[in-house]
């Protein structure tokens, strides 16, 4: 597999509603460095079930997110929204571990669309998107092997992948461009004609997808994402263990509605 780093795309930033976390937040010079480092995790294996942090100044081990292209063309426009609620800090010195692997603390509410309201406290991601988001380019794959983007982060609560603040299911979850140009004006091969928009309502080639088309995330109710599992028993399958790795496919082909694939684990 090809990995590439991430690559942030400016013109995502409109879509994901402006200024992130406003002048409430704390340690806002917190750079793309760190937010890929290791400074507040490890990646020593945690037993199933187990609730992540501890009494001392760690808080979680580190998780590896992998994206996946698998369009030979098009890349893809995604932003990743991952954050820890204020309930799950213990002490200060696992705040000060947050902080030093990239996360910053929120010091008033943010909504993230309809979906979730981050209460002031909350730690998330230093993006510049909504809620801390980091838009990524995912580039296309070479023929053999898919694109991909790798990001290591301390393990969230929460770990949102989508395109647009999400209010319902239909809402854009990631989008495929060619150079940056919507696929609107581009016609799919074998479909003899451009399209008369790039949006993508069922099966098909079309660029932008929905969140419904991520094949584990919930829509009755709404409830888009993927959630760390606390507590023992077996996890659903929008869930994950402290540290499991988490991987998502893209496809510009939806098949059966699903055109973005997540495996959770090895």
């Amino acid at each position: 597999m090809r990995a590439l780093a991430p690559v942030l795309a400016v013109g995502t930033l409109a879509a994901l509603g402006g200024c992130p976390l406003g002048g409430g937040q704390i340690n806002p010079f917190v750079t793309y460095t760190e937010i890929f480092g290791a400074g507040g995790g490890t990646n020593a294996p945690v037993p199933p079930g187990s609730g992540g942090g501890s009494a001392t100044g760690r808080f979680r081990n580190n998780m590896v997110v992998t994206l996946q292209n698998a369009d030979a063309e098009a890349e893809v426009n995604v932003a990743l929204l991952a954050w820890v609620n204020p309930s799950s800090i213990r002490n200060a010195d696992q705040s000060d571990a947050l902080i030093s692997a990239g996360y910053v603390q929120i010091g008033r509410e943010v909504r993230i669309g309809s979906a979730y309201t981050l209460a002031p406290g909350t730690f998330v991601l230093n993006g510049p998107g909504q809620g801390g988001a980091l838009p990524l380019i995912v580039p296309p794959g070479d023929g053999t092997a898919p694109g991909s983007a790798t990001v290591t982060l301390v393990t969230p609560d929460v770990l949102l992948l989508f395109r647009a603040p999400p209010t319902s299911c239909e809402t854009p979850g990631f989008e495929f461009t060619i150079d940056g140009f919507p696929l609107r004006d581009i016609p799919a091969a074998g479909e003899g004609g451009a399209f008369p928009s790039s949006w993508e309502g069922g099966d098909g080639l079309l660029g932008i997808k929905t969140l419904a088309m991520y094949d584990v995330y919930q829509c009755d109710p709404f409830r888009p994402g993927l959630f760390f599992k606390v507590g023992g028993g077996a996890k659903a399958e929008n869930e994950y263990f402290e540290g499991e790795s988490v991987t998502v496919t893209f496809s510009r082909l939806t098949q059966d509605g699903v055109a973005a694939r997540v495996v959770i684990g090895s």
